[in-house]
């Protein structure tokens, strides 16, 4: 007749059956060194020679994984002085092993906390230097980390250290249009009836920009008919486009900048039956294109010598002012010219937010082990 155990028995068994497995493990190499350690008459002197300096031992680094058992034998070949040894866990700069005033030691055993870089660390309390040895090996916690690697590389990485800032961040992003000149007709007379009969062959529109423009645009249209006016001012109808952009702006922000480049394909064209050129300028420049002398203008957005057309502006600062100046080409004949100008707007809803800010960029030690 079979007869039961007890359950903490079979445990028990079990438990002791994997401790049996665990110590078949042989003891593996790390470190078979021959050194020397500087007695204190060395040590001294060079302190001397090295004020507020503090002196650097002998000290030997191997990685080791968590559960390692590690077995040290250390022997001294001048036998007068003692030595002392600290094994310091580097990353946390704690001591997990440490032995004050010996001569020898044969097989001692201690355990590793966790996978880290280990530091073993000597010196002597005799005033000559001590020619000694160091022999370690290693009794892995099971057969997974039997082939770990504890010979260690120290390498540089780039090293940012960060800090923390309340600031707003934009949360969501409309957009919308905002009228800047609505559809009107300007009169522009010839150059020569505007020299001897009065009026101007040149005008200025001023296009005052909001500070959160993200793209403007204008349509312009030249006519001499009464009948051509009426039909150029019904095709200038730039504020129902711009609507339709800004609308599929706010449904795809995330496309915006695709959306603004399409943005005079989108537009529809006004028609004209005369010419006149068109310059945008800044306020230093004005005057001068007024007064007929020399001025300076952005060519991107200038036309010349154009019936009619919906232009977009590609470069200029929001919040800024500045004109369209429109000229009547022909010395002769004076001409209508329909203008429309509005711009797409940005609403930004902002909240505070912790962001992360580098302070400094610099670089690092890290150890390499393991593998």
């Amino acid at each position: 007749m079979l007869k039961k155990l007890p359950i903490l028995s079979v445990i028990g068994c079990l438990s002791a059956s994997l401790t049996q497995a665990q110590s078949l493990l042989p003891p593996v190499s790390v470190a078979d060194l021959n050194f020397s350690v500087p007695g204190l008459l060395n040590v001294g002197i060079w302190q001397n020679e090295h004020a507020n300096q503090k002196y650097e031992y002998p000290s030997f680094q191997y990685g080791f994984a968590e559960g390692d058992e590690v077995i040290l034998t250390f022997n001294t070949q001048n036998l007068k002085g003692t030595q002392n040894l600290a094994v310091i866990d580097v990353a946390t700069n704690t001591v997990i092993y440490s032995k004050q005033a010996f001569q020898n030691i044969e097989n001692i055993r201690f355990n590793i906390p966790r996978k880290a870089v280990y530091a073993f660390q000597l010196s002597t309390n005799h005033m000559l230097d001590r020619v000694c040895r160091l022999l370690l090996q290693r009794v892995p916690a099971s057969a997974a980390t039997q082939n770990f690697a504890c010979n260690v590389a120290w390498k540089m990485v780039p090293d940012t250290v960060f800090t923390t800032q309340q600031r707003p961040v934009i949360v969501k992003r409309t957009y919308r249009v905002e009228t800047i000149q609505d559809a009107a007709a300007y009169y522009i007379n010839s150059g020569s009836n505007a020299a001897f009969k009065g009026g101007k062959s040149r005008i200025s529109v001023p296009v005052n920009l909001p500070v959160n423009t993200v793209k403007w645009y204008y349509k312009v249209a030249a006519t001499r008919s009464q009948a051509d006016i009426d039909k150029a001012s019904a095709s200038v109808d730039l504020l129902v486009d711009l609507t339709r952009i800004a609308a599929r702006m706010t449904l795809q922000s995330s496309f915006a900048a695709d959306v603004l480049g399409k943005g005079v394909e989108a537009l529809t064209q006004p028609t004209g039956s005369s010419y006149c050129d068109v310059y945008l300028l800044d306020t230093q420049n004005i005057e001068a294109f007024l007064n007929k002398e020399n001025f300076s203008h952005f060519r991107e957005a200038t036309r010349e010598n154009i019936q009619a057309g919906a232009v977009k502006v590609p470069v200029f600062k929001p919040g800024q002012l500045y004109y369209l100046g429109i000229r009547n080409p022909d010395s002769t004949v004076g001409e209508s010219v329909s203008v429309e100008i509005g711009a797409i707007v940005a609403d930004e809803v902002t909240a505070m937010q912790t962001i992360k800010i580098p302070v400094s960029v610099g670089q690092k030690k890290v150890a390499f082990f393991g593998n």
